[in-house]
């Protein structure tokens, strides 16, 4: 080899290794076997990955949730999973370094839906896409997205001592239950008032998003005592209060980027 040949190739290495990196998309896309993923439900049959019958997506995870349905010391009925786990090499750990991200999720509310009841102390929650804390915190997610009698969103970010935040209904809330309904959620991250958060929703045969919130102003990560953020991560499925009949939704692909463009895709 010349020197001039392998000066040239010793440069285009150096480039690459300088060169800032481009983040890519991250994409649940369900193509793994039901084993890869861990599974916070009671039974085999809480959930399921298979094909979409409608045909807008390959593979899809249908989530169910029966009465009674209590993982080990969960405080109501549930089946998720976590995504990727919430380790270092988690393709959906949040730091809070990230700045600005978009996430897509995509869901179907089985035609029978029924909202979640209140449970022995008058609580009722349904969530489906929930960022969840350190476990160590023991505290209700950072950021949820809920089906109940309708769609809505709840953000409890910030100092937990204080507790700020709660539930924020969407201006289009409708829930549309066996159709397919995608969210985009536009997330600043930030433990203090630096943080924003905007919803955009698409319901299937439609083309256009429509925004349904725009919340300035907010903190999008918890920290108790410290003002430090420390690893968040994210858990897909559906997390219910209490019900007396079943509940069963469908996930289309998660994606995670950072751009309305690769998230609109």
């Amino acid at each position: 080899m010349s020197v001039r040949k392998y000066l040239a190739i010793a440069a285009f290495a150096h480039s690459l290794i300088m060169a800032p990196a481009v983040a890519a998309s991250v994409v649940e896309d369900w193509s793994a076997t039901r084993g890869a993923y861990d599974i916070h439900a009671v039974g085999v049959d809480r959930f399921v990955i298979e094909q979409d019958q409608d045909g807008k997506f390959g593979r899809v995870a249908k989530f169910t949730v029966k009465p009674g349905d209590v993982f080990k010391n969960s405080s109501g009925e549930r089946s998720e999973v976590v995504l990727d786990g919430w380790q270092d090499t988690s393709r959906f750990r949040v730091t809070g370094s990230e700045g600005t991200e978009y996430y897509r999720i995509s869901v179907k509310l089985a035609a029978d839906w029924h909202p979640p009841e209140k449970n022995e102390i008058g609580q009722s929650w349904g969530i489906f896409f929930q960022l969840h804390g350190p476990n160590d915190y023991s505290a209700p997610p950072a950021i949820s997205l809920h089906a109940e009698d309708k769609f809505g969103l709840f953000v409890l970010g910030g100092n937990l001592a204080e507790k700020t935040g709660g539930k924020r209904f969407l201006t289009d809330p409708n829930l549309n239950p066996g159709k397919w309904v995608d969210f985009i959620l536009v997330i600043k991250w930030a433990i203090d008032a630096n943080g924003s958060i905007a919803v955009y929703r698409r319901d299937e045969g439609e083309t256009s998003w429509e925004k349904i919130a725009d919340i300035s102003s907010v903190a999008t990560l918890h920290y108790l005592g410290t003002p430090v953020a420390k690893p968040h991560y994210w858990k897909a499925g559906f997390y219910r209060s209490k019900g007396t009949a079943s509940n069963s939704l469908w996930l289309g692909p998660i994606i995670r980027t950072r751009s309305f463009a690769e998230a609109a895709k």
